[in-house]
């Protein structure tokens, strides 16, 4: 499948990381790993993003088995480990069952990197998701929460999900145009090993969520 990228996006991304460290990174990412492009540019937009506020200080720390995490943030004295998912465009839309197992796919993903120690947040881009959150099409509130009331999600061929590692959940939906805006939901774990107090992670998404312009790539306040 053909890859169809963004230039003015990336380069406004790589040019407002939160070190120089994180920008070669990314760089290097894209120039070597041509089939990972969104999910590259997924994890650096996630940076760009929280670090407005709460500081990212590291990627790819390792912490089950050989496995790691795609992004480390500081809050207090704190770490925050953040895995990110991400999929690509399509035109057609997802039956629920479809967005369910998308949705389930993400976490028990991130569950088999997180520990049980640590404060654990999913970032999942969905490319497909482009109403409103509120509308019938879009992701249901209740359903990440539904999983969150559960430990142990089992699937039929007896593999489960440790939904307890997961801290919180936060998802994007498809990036809008002109303005790169996009709609977002939230949802604390409160029976996760580790909870994480959305407060902050809310101010970022209310006041510091910025967009940029197709054309000049200027950053304004959304």
């Amino acid at each position: 499948m053909e890859i169809v990228k963004e230039p003015a996006w990336e380069t406004f991304l790589l040019n407002n990381q939160p070190s120089k460290k994180f920008e070669q990174y990314y760089t290097q990412r894209l120039k070597e790993d041509h089939d990972g492009y969104w999910q590259t540019l997924a994890e650096a937009e996630t940076a760009y993003l929280i670090n407005s506020t709460i500081p990212i200080v590291d990627f790819n720390r390792e912490t089950v088995g050989k496995k790691d995490v795609d992004l480390i943030a500081k809050l207090g004295n704190d770490e925050i480990y953040i895995e990110v998912t991400t999929s690509q465009y399509k035109s057609d839309t997802n039956s629920d069952l479809q967005q369910d197992s998308k949705l389930l796919r993400a976490m028990k993903h991130a569950s088999n990197k997180f520990l049980t120690t640590s404060k654990n947040l999913l970032v999942m881009y969905d490319e497909q998701l482009k109403s409103s959150f509120y509308d019938p099409g879009f992701i249901q509130d209740d359903v990440p929460a539904t999983y969150f009331n559960c430990h142990f999600f089992e699937y039929a061929d007896g593999k489960t999900i440790d939904m307890y590692k997961i801290s919180a959940l936060l998802l994007f939906g498809q990036r809008k145009y002109p303005d790169y805006s996009r709609d977002y939901n939230v949802w604390e774990n409160k029976n996760a090993y580790n909870p994480l107090n959305l407060e902050r992670l809310q101010d970022i998404l209310k006041t510091q969520f910025k967009r940029v312009t197709t054309t000049s790539v200027e950053v304004t306040e959304v």
